[in-house]
């Protein structure tokens, strides 16, 4: 709901411009979580990593109704899903790895989560045009 009002009230045609916004913040948020050495910022920064990142996942969903023609957005929707079903099963492996790599700290994980956040919001911004198929 959150995303919905901020989506159609103060972004309406600016959609990308907010996934950017909340990608950037999002990845600012995971390292501030990262080198917070107090237990209460870090949880405030992980809900709100939580919030945003979700408010950027829900604009993504927007774009193909603007993007595409009526008759594909059920074709590009569903290869929105299979991007975040790939996400879903690669970023264990990368993540453990990454673990693995950095003996036992979470500190390469979270930042390689931060990168992917930061290199999402540019995809948007400069890898989409309108009507492409």
């Amino acid at each position: 709901m959150f995303a919905g009002v901020l989506l159609s009230k103060l972004f309406l045609g600016k959609e990308r411009i907010f996934i950017l916004s909340a990608t950037l913040l999002s990845a600012g948020l995971v390292i501030g979580f990262v080198l917070s050495t107090n237990l209460i910022l870090s949880m405030v920064a992980l809900i709100l990593v939580s919030m945003i990142s979700v408010s950027a996942f829900t604009a993504i969903f927007t774009l193909p109704h603007k993007l595409m023609d009526a008759s594909i957005i059920g074709s590009s929707i569903g290869i929105i899903n299979t991007g975040g079903t790939l996400g879903g099963f690669l970023a264990p492996l990368i993540l453990g790895q990454l673990i693995k790599i950095g003996g036992g700290s979470f500190t390469m994980s979270f930042g390689f989560m931060a990168l992917a956040s930061v290199l999402c919001g540019l995809t948007v911004v400069f890898g989409l045009k309108k009507g492409a198929e």
